[in-house]
């Protein structure tokens, strides 16, 4: 039967049935000489107040970015794409759920996300991917289980860069980390790779540098 338009939908289910139907072909894609094509691991990596001139391949030379130059020369970047609503709380909550702040409610800092609300987190879990949240979420609370994830460790006290940020582990009290906080993050990051090479999996890496404290 034929689609029914995006429009008449809604953004939300649209979306929805946009990320399921991505997974469904690629599950079911053949391999060149037979079998199943595994889905693709999906890993959604984002900094805090990076902003695009900030990069030596887009209008700041002087600075030193060769793996982010890396990662879009072998990649795609998006030139043209802006934040509509450039506050931190609310831009997340629409980057995890693909709805505007006066629909999902998160219209400013300090509100929490409501678990009611569909994200990426759900979306993946449901069509068989392991899933996890690492770093800032800036949305409510500490533990993102309740939004599709399957692995929650959640940073707080993430302005404070150098030994002085604490993850929350799923079971035990806050820890509190040493070094850099970024790569605390990504160390992390990568125990959850290499721990998930068997099942496709879905992961969100939220680093809080290079937002402020400037000073550490």
């Amino acid at each position: 039967s034929p689609m029914t338009p995006a429009r008449d939908i809604g953004r939300r289910e649209f979306l929805r049935r946009v990320a399921a139907g991505a997974v469904a072909l690629s599950a079911c894609r053949s391999r060149p000489g037979g079998g199943v094509r595994r889905p693709p691991n999906v890993i959604y990596a984002f900094a805090d107040e990076h902003r695009w001139q900030s990069l030596g391949f887009t209008e700041t030379p002087a600075l030193q970015t060769p793996h982010l130059a890396r990662l879009a020369s072998e990649g795609t970047t998006f030139t043209h794409a802006i934040s509509n609503y450039p506050v931190c709380s609310p831009n997340r909550a629409t980057l995890m759920t693909g709805r505007w702040p006066r629909e999902h409610g998160v219209i400013d800092n300090g509100m929490p996300l409501t678990i009611t609300e569909g994200t990426l987190g759900t979306t993946f879990r449901d069509a068989g991917y392991a899933t996890g949240y690492i770093g800032k979420w800036h949305l409510g609370g500490v533990r993102t289980e309740p939004f599709g994830f399957d692995l929650s460790l959640v940073w707080t006290e993430e302005n404070e860069h150098w030994n002085a940020s604490r993850f929350h582990p799923q079971d035990g009290d806050p820890v509190r980390s040493t070094g850099y906080n970024a790569t605390g993050m990504t160390d992390q990051a990568l125990a959850f790779i290499e721990a998930h090479r068997e099942r496709p999996f879905f992961l969100m890496l939220s680093w809080n540098a290079p937002h402020a404290n400037m000073l550490d």
